[in-house]
This record gives structure tokens, C-alpha cells and sequence, in this order.
């Protein structure tokens, strides 16, 4: 599951093994589909607590516990080795430098009521793709229409390069999704 909002700023990522492994943030996507089952756990306090994660609460998604046994029971997770973990994680904090990955930000220890959801990589922008023209006609491999093929919104590539920034691709998908209407439809009836 992969949670709106994105990662939480105090939160720790662990594997099916309760271990973490990767240096928390925005760009961890490989460091997730390299575990063994492609999924990771957010650990985090009441600070990151928000409405969508308290309404994921609500329904079943963000699961918490009072202990860290009583978390790792809700979550399915190995309760001393969730414990080594956030024990090593709050001695680094205390430390003030992450001993195992170099995480720089947010040394803040996991203490008091955790919470925690299971989550794994999932796509939500495409980059590249399929390009097209100015009519919104798709190209081949050497830049010539393929007639009758027209393509707008996420499944077409090339305006933003190989990064995005959040709502770019709306833009797009209006501007090109009515010109590929209009093209389809005119190519449709003959015109």
C-alpha cells in the first residue's frame, strides 16, 4: 500500500525482518523491491501522525501499539527484532549521526504510542513513453505518424525530461487528451 503524503519525517522503514535498510526518504523505491517480498513497514510516533494516516487508521491500513511488542504483534512483525531496531535507532538519535545508513535528517528516537503500515513501490506518474507529435499522432522509432494511432496524458513521454514535479503532468493530460479527442475523432469520420 502506498499511503498519500508520502514519507513521513521522523518514521523508520523496516523489512519483513523487522530490520531496517535503507537510509530513509523520497528516492527508495530500489532499496524497497530489493527485499524479499518487495514490501516495507513505516515505523513512526504520534508526531507524523496526520488526518489521512488517522483515517487509513480508521480503516484498518495504520495499525498502532503502545509497546513496541504490541506493535509488532498488530503488524505482524518479529517483536525483538522490531525492538533491536528502534533500540539501535534511538541510540544513534541520542548519538545525533545514523550509524547505519548516513540518514542526515530527522534523527528524532521512536518513542511513546508507535505506529505502522505495510507499503510497497507503486507507480503514479509515468516518465517517457510512447511520443507523439503535435497532433497528438503517435511516432514510430523514426519519427514518422502512425496513422490512426493517437495517445495523450500519462502514457506519452518527453515534455518533463526524466523528473517530474507534482501536478506537471495535468496540464498535459487536458491540453493533449482534447487535442487526441479532436484528431481521433476527425481521423474517425473521414475529415
Amino acid at each position: 500500500m502506498n499511503l498519500p503524503g508520502g514519507f513521513n519525517p521522523d518514521a523508520i522503514y523496516v523489512n519483513e525482518n523487522a530490520e531496517r535498510f535503507v537510509a530513509e526518504g523520497f528516492e527508495v523505491s530500489d532499496a524497497i523491491l530489493a527485499q524479499p517480498d518487495g514490501m516495507a513497514y513505516c515505523i513512526f510516533t504520534e508526531n507524523n501522525l496526520n488526518e489521512t494516516l488517522e483515517g487509513l487508521m480508521e480503516l484498518g491500513y495504520v495499525v498502532s501499539g503502545e509497546t513496541v511488542e504490541e506493535l509488532a504483534e498488530n503488524l505482524g512483525l518479529d517483536a525483538d527484532a522490531l525492538q533491536a531496531t528502534i533500540d539501535q535507532w534511538n541510540a544513534d538519535c541520542e548519538a545525533g549521526a545514523d550509524s547505519q545508513f548516513g540518514r542526515e535528517e530527522n534523527l528524532n528516537k521512536l518513542e511513546g504510542t508507535l505506529y505502522g503500515y505495510n507499503f510497497g513501490v507503486g507507480a503514479h506518474y509515468f516518465m517517457g513513453g510512447i511520443l507523439i507529435n503535435e497532433y497528438t499522432q503517435v511516432v514510430d522509432t523514426n519519427g514518422d505518424a502512425i496513422v490512426g494511432l493517437y495517445a495523450a496524458g500519462e502514457v506519452t513521454g518527453g515534455f518533463h525530461g526524466n523528473y517530474r514535479v507534482d501536478g506537471s503532468g495535468t496540464a498535459d493530460a487536458f491540453v493533449f487528451g482534447r487535442l487526441a479527442g479532436k484528431y481521433a475523432t476527425a481521423y474517425a469520420l473521414g475529415e
